[in-house]
């Protein structure tokens, strides 16, 4: 049954017709110690019922609930927020023939950021070596891209201050945005292990933090096999590098049934850059025009040919295709917009297989 909370009116008339009833009263003087009484308790009684509300509507199930709720789930079914994580970089050190890079040793970053050297590196002769180094602290803000400099952050003799990053171990991100984990939380409730299932390869892939949105193609590159790709909706770009392939990869390994072959990829992405006529033509209506875009590729663009988790049994692929129609109807629903012509593009648009179609740069023209 549910529940429905009484007002604070229907309260206080039951608290007062309970006085009439035990006292044999016929009615209550307004102001009045009984009438004072049942107003007062009447008023504790709808603080109580709100709190029950709370508890029981709002705040006790992981839909609705707040983010202590959504872990506590979580918990309950071996399904932990995914932490933080840390960058991991392999640098090129020049140095001196006997120069010793300690484990420990710190580099910093040109805006203060600082990072350990994981194992000590002696250099042989004097030449280029190279030492991996793991971000001091946790979170994306870690990351460096190739070519990157970095310095000692004191001085070691036969050891170049300046090096230069070589390689991405491991990319960081962030802890899991809570509406993320929400919905992991959620598709274990709706999708229990199944020994293998398209929606058991989707969970595997989103215990790896940065992952929001994975499909999987059965028999991908034959009988057998299993196709993974997989997006990081919180990045920019969202399209995953190769680290990020791997690190998928390795950690589903762990998860998956024993026979199955497992191919993770990067989805090969089409971008979609429209030409819109738009009126009024200012910054604020492209930018919701932009933000509409943004939110239908979101809710509606899927991988060409991965498998619809939630017909599993109908084994009904995904088109990837992104309807004219829904592009029109995106640009109306922005604020502000009160007409437009969709220049290009001129009819559906939809990705090679294994592809999936994203926001390129939209292109405005006043329309008149």
């Amino acid at each position: 049954m549910a529940f429905t909370r009484p007002t604070l009116r229907q309260i206080i008339d039951r608290i007062k017709g309970d006085y009439r009833s035990g006292l044999q009263l016929q009615s209550i003087i307004r102001r009045s110690f009984l009438d004072v009484f049942a107003k007062a308790f009447g008023g504790t009684s709808h603080t109580l019922h709100g709190h029950i509300e709370f508890g029981i509507q709002e705040k006790f199930f992981p839909d609705t609930g707040d983010e202590e709720t959504v872990i506590r789930w979580g918990a309950l079914y071996g399904l932990p927020r995914n932490d933080a994580t840390f960058a991991k970089l392999t640098i090129d050190v020049t140095g001196l023939a006997g120069g010793t890079l300690l484990a420990g040793s710190k580099y910093v970053r040109a805006d203060g950021f600082l990072y350990s050297v994981e194992d000590e590196v002696i250099v042989p002769a004097a030449t280029v070596v190279q030492a991996v180094i793991i971000a001091d602290d946790e979170g994306a803000d870690s990351n460096m891209q190739v070519s990157d400099n970095i310095s000692l952050q004191s001085a070691i003799p036969g050891i170049q201050s300046e090096a230069t990053v070589s390689a991405i171990e491991v990319e960081a991100d962030n802890q899991e945005e809570l509406e993320d984990y929400r919905v992991r939380v959620l598709e274990r409730l709706r999708f229990p292990p199944s020994g293998g299932t398209p929606n058991d390869y989707v969970a595997f892939a989103k215990t790896v933090t940065g992952v929001t949105r994975v499909w999987v193609l059965p028999g991908h590159l034959g009988e057998g096999t299993v196709g993974l790709t997989f997006v990081e909706d919180n990045e920019v770009p969202i399209i995953p590098d190769g680290a990020k392939v791997t690190e998928v990869q390795e950690a589903v390994e762990t998860l998956k049934p024993i026979s199955a072959d497992l191919f993770t990829f990067a989805p090969t992405e089409l971008q979609m850059n429209p030409e819109i006529q738009l009126k009024p033509n200012t910054t604020d209506v492209q930018n919701a025009v932009i933000a509409e875009l943004e939110d239908l590729l979101a809710r509606e663009a899927e991988v060409r040919n991965a498998i619809d988790p939630e017909q599993v049994g109908l084994s009904i692929l995904f088109d990837g295709k992104i309807k004219i129609s829904q592009i029109n109807e995106a640009i109306s629903l922005a604020a502000g917009e009160e007409d437009h012509v969709l220049i290009t593009p001129t009819s559906d648009v939809q990705p090679q297989v294994g592809g999936l179609v994203t926001l390129g740069t939209p292109i405005f023209t006043t329309l008149v």
